[in-house]
């Protein structure tokens, strides 16, 4: 089992990641399992999530660029 401050340094490292404290929960719960291929999907959906909002975000980014370089040529 991890001690304190492991379980310190996991959970800052996935509060940083954007983790909710109820997905914060179940990592620290599954890694005191060892239930490690269930964490590591866990992780992967959130991962896969935030790359979801990265190309979302990305999009508006490319169509304001796009607004802009048409409104500078005309």
């Amino acid at each position: 089992m991890a001690d304190k401050m492991d379980l310190f340094r996991i959970r800052r490292n996935l509060s940083d990641a954007g983790m909710s404290e109820a997905e914060i929960s179940e990592c620290i719960k599954l890694i005191e399992q060892k239930q490690y291929t269930v964490l590591d999907k866990l992780i992967t959906k959130h991962r896969l999530s935030l790359l979801d909002r990265v190309h979302k975000y990305n999009y508006c980014i490319d169509c304001l660029d796009y607004f802009t370089h048409t409104m500078k040529r005309s």
